[in-house]
């Protein structure tokens, strides 16, 4: 290619020079050795940019334009001659690539006087076509091809690049959720099945491509009809995404009940349907061993016919049982602001632009934005799941206390509760992560004061229902209050004769004298809506563990402070 070049630009009556595309000097012309006053030959081993009046950078510059552009690129270089005299010169440079060249092409540069400017490479292909007969016609032809060529190859390798990344990028997210994600035809068919969804039903992702929803859903399924599309049969009614429960069955004939988000995506010649589906067999379950554990202990408090001991239990139950609507309504809230379907109006924008895919990602603004949405989109969905699976945590941990609370109830017909060694401090953070809603709800800043203490020998469970009893309690006083300080100090310590004391001090309504020996009575409440069993059973239990349960408060406006006193037993047998 270098031969062929030096006998094309020689024949130049203008300088003329091949530079690389570091600017080293590979083929110079007799015109550019006259105006340099130098020969050719020395020139040839040398930087062009040595003769150039101008930053190193910017010729560079000039040198990196001619090789992105598929055509030929103008400018104007000061060139120094031999005798310092700067000449004004207009250029016209464009790369030119061996066709079996690997590295970075070279640029051919033209100058000519400014006065003289003209269409400068219509003359040069003029040139090397005349020329085509004296040299091989394959050199001829790479020589005016090479311009366009070579620049159009780089930038749809460079878009094919692009393209591919992006379509990773989405299929890994679309991958990664742990939510089933479908999209349906407007007659009901599958058309994307990702890898959740394949685990969730059982079908490999390419089987279930093509396949009638209803399969997935018998409930959807009605006679088909050619005026009915999959959005009537679906009962929508234009409010946008559409949520709902229903009963799916996986491949194997095993009916399980999803929550089934459903957002219309409408594209230029058809209206899709982008599905986002959840396993809720797990809140089933919950809600079911909730509705079952209440039933039984009904059934065994009048079996017993222990009206004290049940409205005790009750009592307690109706507690946890605050946070589980608590972490069900939050849940709830969580999985219908999911910003999950979110993912529809990206493939509505892809689909817009299915056949120019290409240049939709990497020159449109808004195609330009959708890789770096996707990524900011996956982070909020990875801190959603984390989130959600934090409230079915806690949601898990109640219905776990509620299954101990009806356990224990038998334990009062005669013998008691299991005793363990446990840490207070973290049964103390039980009772305040049960009671974490209400607390912040009313603004109340809670207090630690926890000595570093071994674990003892106690029952979890009744201690979990009296620390979770005087939380509460604490809560109602700072509440009715309504005047700052709002802060719950809960703290553990050391207590005398090998005792662990444990105290929830509030700055509350605080308790009058007169009737400070009534707070432990069965039936005796200060407020209107109580029902005065929660310290009369606290006292209970805390006397049936061997300690006891204690209150003081200096009157109205004081504030109280409740202490639990338990024996600091670190062994099976002292227990």
């Amino acid at each position: 290619m270098i031969d062929a070049l030096r006998a094309v630009i020689r024949t130049l009556p203008e300088p003329a020079v091949v530079v690389s595309g570091e600017g080293a000097v590979l083929v110079a012309n007799p015109a550019l050795a006259k105006l340099l006053d130098r020969p050719a030959a020395e020139l040839e081993s040398t930087q062009f940019g040595g003769y150039v009046d101008a930053e190193p950078a910017r010729f560079a510059g000039y040198l990196r334009a001619c090789v992105r552009s598929s055509d030929p690129t103008p400018g104007r270089l000061l060139v120094r001659t031999r005798d310092g005299q700067v000449v004004d010169l207009r250029c016209t440079g464009a790369a030119v690539r061996g066709r079996a060249a690997a590295g970075p092409p070279a640029v051919l540069i033209r100058l000519e006087p400014a006065e003289q400017a003209g269409s400068v490479f219509a003359e040069l292909n003029t040139r090397m076509t005349e020329l085509a007969a004296g040299y091989t016609a394959l050199e001829a032809e790479k020589l005016q091809l090479e311009f366009r060529v070579a620049s159009r190859t780089a930038a749809l390798r460079a878009r094919t690049t692009q393209l591919e990344e992006s379509e990773a990028r989405t299929r890994a997210i679309v991958e990664a959720a742990a939510d089933g994600i479908v999209t349906l035809s407007d007659e009901g068919l599958v058309e994307s099945f990702n890898g959740a969804a394949a685990r969730m039903f059982g079908y490999p992702s390419h089987d279930a491509v093509g396949m009638p929803i209803s399969t997935l859903f018998p409930a959807l399924h009605t006679p088909a009809r050619s005026d009915r599309q999959f959005g009537d049969r679906f009962g929508r009614d234009g409010r946008g995404d559409d949520y709902r429960e229903l009963a799916a069955q996986r491949r194997d004939g095993e009916n399980f009940p999803v929550e089934l988000a459903l957002s219309e995506v409408k594209l230029a010649d058809r209206v899709i349907y982008s599905g986002i589906i959840r396993d809720i067999t797990a809140r089933r379950l919950a809600a079911q061993q909730v509705d079952a554990l209440t039933k039984q202990l009904m059934d065994a408090s009048r079996r017993a016919g222990m009206a004290e001991i049940a409205t005790g239990v009750l009592h307690n139950v109706g507690n946890v049982l605050n946070s589980v609507n608590v972490s069900t309504g939050v849940l709830t809230d969580g999985i219908r602001k999911s910003k999950v379907s979110s993912l529809a109006k990206v493939v509505e924008l892809l689909d817009t632009h299915a056949d120019e895919i290409g240049t939709f990602l990497t020159e449109d603004d808004a195609g330009r934005r959708i890789p770096s949405y996707l990524a900011d989109l996956a982070k909020h969905l990875e801190a959603e799941k984390a989130r959600l699976l934090g409230e079915l945590q806690s949601l898990t941990a109640s219905v776990d206390h509620i299954k101990a609370i009806v356990t224990l109830q038998h334990s009062y017909v005669g013998t008691m509760g299991v005793s363990e060694l446990i840490s207070v401090q973290a049964v103390m953070d039980d009772a305040l992560r049960i009671n974490s809603a209400a607390l912040d709800r009313h603004v109340i800043t809670v207090v630690k004061e926890y000595d570093d203490l071994a674990p003892i020998m106690v029952d979890r469970h009744r201690l979990l229902q009296i620390l979770v009893n005087l939380v509460r309690n604490a809560k109602h006083a700072i509440a009715d209050h309504e005047m700052d300080p709002r802060v719950l100090t809960l703290s553990v310590a050391k207590g005398e004769q090998a005792t662990i004391r444990i105290a929830v001090a509030d700055t509350g309504v605080g308790i009058p004298a007169d009737i400070m020996d009534k707070i432990f009575a069965h039936g005796f409440t200060t407020r209107p809506d109580g029902h005065g069993f929660g310290l009369h059973h606290s006292a209970n239990a805390a006397t049936e563990m061997a300690g006891s349960l204690t209150a003081h408060s200096d009157g109205l406006g004081t504030g109280a402070t409740f202490t639990l006193v338990l024996p600091a037993t670190t062994d099976e047998a002292g227990s």
